[in-house]
């Protein structure tokens, strides 16, 4: 299969096959395009600097969150009333010319008391994009994916071992930003969007209960600006697709156990293993591996 993930400096792209031992990476290649899919031949540029080493016409895409309009919506414990709760929204909120325009998406947030939807809003015409250049290109496409979500997918199938119950994919951004998503083995409990001002840590955007909210800011400023462990949550994954390293190396540097850089390096057919950092990037082709043992 053959998965692609978009990022905010390029292009991210594997391909693996399976074997006896697992599904294994043998190709990967990192393209330099700053292209959005809102031309349907964006994708056909894209394989055209693509060189493909394996027959499979299988296709995952993994979309950078920016693509994407995300909020909450505050619902009820009641599937039938939270229909109707959404349905009210779609009408008087975001209208219908928005509606007409984007594909709405809702997720629940499973955060004890606090009963909250995440809503992911995508443009329409770059979905069919996607889909209408791929079936030209003679894929069939699997899987799309959001960034962080599809690391999450993929962090879930390496780490099966040591993921029992909670655990955290912290994302570090651009511009002393991070995005954070607390899970319960497959369930969503809380997702923040982080900023550093006056030389700590707040949410810019949460949805969850207020607990976690303050648990995961508490835990990035503990690391990242007091320098110190956080023991509250067992398993922590971090990577980024940026450059620079500074957060990254700082972490690092502190080798706190419960903290592990997100990697796929196990699943490339080659690659050198002290080198941690070196395929990094290619984790938000996480979905890809849906429901294989890695």
């Amino acid at each position: 299969m053959l998965s692609i993930s978009q990022t905010s400096r390029g292009f991210f792209c594997i391909e693996w096959i399976s074997t006896e031992k697992g599904p294994r990476i043998i190709n990967s290649e990192y393209l330099n395009f700053n292209l959005n899919f809102k031309d349907e031949n964006d994708l056909f540029n894209l394989f055209e600097s693509f060189k493909s080493k394996s027959k499979s016409k299988s296709l995952s895409i993994v979309l950078n969150s920016d693509q994407f309009l995300i909020s909450k919506i505050e619902v009820l414990k009641s599937e039938t009333r939270n229909k109707e709760i959404i349905n009210w929204y779609e009408n008087n909120i975001l209208g219908n010319q928005f509606c007409k325009d984007h594909l709405n998406y809702y997720f629940p947030i499973f955060s004890d008391e606090s009963y909250n939807y995440m809503s992911l809003y995508l443009s329409k015409k770059v979905k069919n994009n996607i889909l209408n250049a791929s079936k030209k290109l003679g894929y069939d496409l699997r899987y799309l994916s959001v960034d962080i979500f599809s690391a999450a997918i993929g962090a879930k199938q390496i780490y099966f071992n040591q993921i029992k119950n909670e655990y955290i994919i912290w994302k570090i951004c651009k511009g002393n930003k991070h995005k954070i998503v607390l899970y319960d083995l497959n369930k969503i409990k809380a997702y923040a969007e982080l900023h550093k001002k006056n030389n700590k840590y707040e949410q810019s955007f949460f949805i969850g209960n207020k607990i976690y909210e303050e648990l995961l800011v508490n835990c990035v400023n503990e690391i990242l600006i007091n320098k110190s462990s956080f023991h509250r949550f067992s398993n922590i994954y971090v990577y980024q697709t940026k450059k620079a390293r500074n957060d990254l190396d700082r972490i690092i540097d502190m080798n706190f156990k419960n903290i592990k850089i997100l990697s796929f390096n196990n699943l490339f057919a080659t690659y050198d293993d002290l080198d941690l950092l070196k395929y990094m990037p290619f984790v938000e082709n996480g979905i890809t591996f849906k429901g294989l043992d890695v």
